[in-house]
């Protein structure tokens, strides 16, 4: 049994060079990776200082956070829409159905006790508002207005207000809290009701509750675990090995 840890492999994907080990490559078995591996077992091709190097004529952009999903079996934290619809097509090209069905999962609709984490973009947007909510357990809309000077809370996405029973929150300093917005990144809650198409409420765990458009949040990524050797007893399923034109 070849030691697929120790053997190098480089892919030269539209002219840029990846490098990593077979027993990476073979953790997802029947892809277009793997085949090429097979492929060049049987033909017994020469080795280039101490590793294979096979050349795919594709687009090279996402190829190194396909081969990252085949390394860590996860998916890459901090995405963002676009990277969700470019890797579920580079998936499909290179038959890798796990991170394809990884890649739909996460353009569903956030349902009723799904786990979920703020955007990173939306982060800056959010967080001077968040404050309040994270000081004021009555508050659950962040952003606030005031009338008749009294405070009231409004929902950006569906309008929704709200009467805070506290009063005496707003008069904290936002700006000694800056460091809630690092926090933020790693923080995770669970979505404990829909509301209307646009918005749900989220139970963080920090115990804060907070009303929130969709639109700031992001389906927590949950990684998978792939038996290597139960993986390299199946038959490799059969891809075409020369790709002369790109999907994009």
């Amino acid at each position: 049994m070849p030691n697929y840890n120790v053997r190098r492999v480089a892919f030269n994907v539209g002219g840029k060079v990846f490098e990593t080990t077979e027993s990476t490559i073979r953790r997802i078995a029947g892809t277009r990776l793997t085949a090429l591996l097979d492929e060049a077992e049987v033909d017994e091709e020469p080795v280039d200082n101490g590793r294979r190097e096979f050349f795919i004529d594709h687009d090279p952009r996402y190829f190194e956070a396909v081969l990252n999903f085949l390394r860590s079996r996860s998916f890459p934290v901090d995405y963002a829409e676009h990277i969700v619809d470019d890797l579920e097509r580079e998936a499909k090209f290179y038959g890798i159905s796990e991170l394809a069905n990884c890649c739909r999962s996460l353009r569903e609709p956030l349902k009723l006790n799904d786990e979920v984490q703020w955007r990173r973009d939306a982060i800056e947007s959010y967080w001077r508002n968040f404050v309040q909510c994270v000081v004021d357990n009555t508050l659950r809309i962040p952003f606030t207005f005031e009338k008749n000077s009294h405070f009231f809370s409004k929902c950006i996405a569906c309008r929704e207000e709200c009467d805070p029973k506290c009063s005496g929150v707003y008069d904290i300093h936002v700006d000694d809290w800056t460091a809630l917005a690092h926090h933020m990144q790693s923080m995770t809650g669970t979505v404990i009701k829909i509301v209307g198409t646009t918005c749900v409420i989220v139970k963080f765990d920090n115990e804060t509750t907070v009303h929130l458009p969709r639109t700031a949040l992001k389906r927590k990524v949950k990684s998978f675990d792939v038996d290597i050797n139960t993986q390299q007893q199946q038959p490799p399923r059969k891809l075409p090995l020369t790709v002369t034109t790109s999907i994009r």
